[in-house]
């Protein structure tokens, strides 16, 4: 029920600075294809072909990144829970984003109307995969699973990373498909793409369907930039996304196990104090009770 406490509080409990960008430069691109899509090949690629600061989903565990969580996880309120999309405009994006050129995977994907109608101006990609299944099978591997560890659930009470990266995912990610991946999943994907595709016609935008296995030749037809004579990039199998998600959490991983055992130690000294006293209450009790039955 953290969703009904106002994220005021919620931040002293959990300090976690938060930016508050202006746009300072226009938006370009919007890829808007759903994570593990070949949405971090894109990015690089896009970085490649000189956009600047490409919006991706690693941004929201980086350590130097991380204070957007709050921010995405009011939007996704907003959209998820409380339906308030007239909240979800250009200038509240934009306190996230507001410095980039470009977005691609989460948490962008999965506003992607409400983006799409933000920035009418960018051109616009719906990168996928061509097998539904192998997307479906990644995702639960990765994505899907950031929310369910229990250590993880453990060290977001203690530590302010934790607690906002874990409201995030959890709001951003499982509202796409109703709490439930392994029923909705595909489901979801499917309905995704479909939602962008009636958006992007009744606004009269053109789009670029785009599977990683593409390469640079459609990506650079469409977006008027010359292919670079080198292979497309390649990054993000289940082996890289755990070493990158490993290296971000390291030290916030730290923290959280010291700060539990900080607390397990008061809880376990609680404990005792309370035992000891129940123990002498109990024992002053009886000896009152004898004392009565003597009399």
């Amino acid at each position: 029920m953290l969703e009904y406490i106002p994220n005021a509080l919620l931040k002293l409990l959990y300090p976690l600075q938060e930016p508050d960008r202006k746009r300072n430069r226009s938006m370009k691109v919007l890829c808007l294809g759903l994570g593990r899509t070949g949405s971090e090949s894109l990015c690089a690629a896009l970085n490649e072909l000189g956009y600047s600061e490409v919006h991706h989903g690693w941004r929201m565990i980086d350590p130097n990144h991380v204070g957007e969580c709050p921010l995405w996880y009011r939007l996704a309120l907003a959209k998820f829970k409380f339906h308030n999309t007239h909240l979800l405009t250009r200038s509240e994006f934009d306190k996230a984003i507001g410095h980039c050129e470009a977005v691609t995977d989460i948490p962008c994907a999965h506003f992607g109307i409400e983006i799409l109608r933000a920035y009418p101006e960018a051109q616009v990609i719906l990168n996928r995969r061509q097998d539904v299944e192998a997307w479906y099978n990644s995702q639960s591997h990765t994505i899907d699973q950031l929310w369910r560890a229990w250590p993880e659930c453990l060290r977001s009470w203690v530590e302010s990373e934790h607690f906002w990266i874990r409201r995030m995912t959890t709001w951003v990610t499982r509202s796409l498909w109703g709490w439930d991946f392994e029923t909705f999943g595909r489901e979801a994907y499917y309905s995704h793409y479909a939602g962008l595709e009636e958006e992007c016609r009744r606004q009269g935008r053109v789009w670029l369907d785009w599977t990683v296995e593409d390469g640079w030749e459609p990506l650079c037809g469409f977006l008027g930039k010359e292919v670079p004579g080198y292979a497309f990039p390649s990054g993000n199998s289940l082996g890289v996304y755990a070493e990158t998600r490993a290296r971000f959490y390291r030290d916030r991983v730290r923290r959280g196990n010291r700060r539990l055992v900080v607390v397990g130690m008061v809880v376990a000294a609680a404990a005792m104090v309370g035992v000891a006293w129940y123990l002498d209450l109990k024992g002053q009790l009886a000896c009152c009770s004898h004392e009565s039955e003597a009399s």
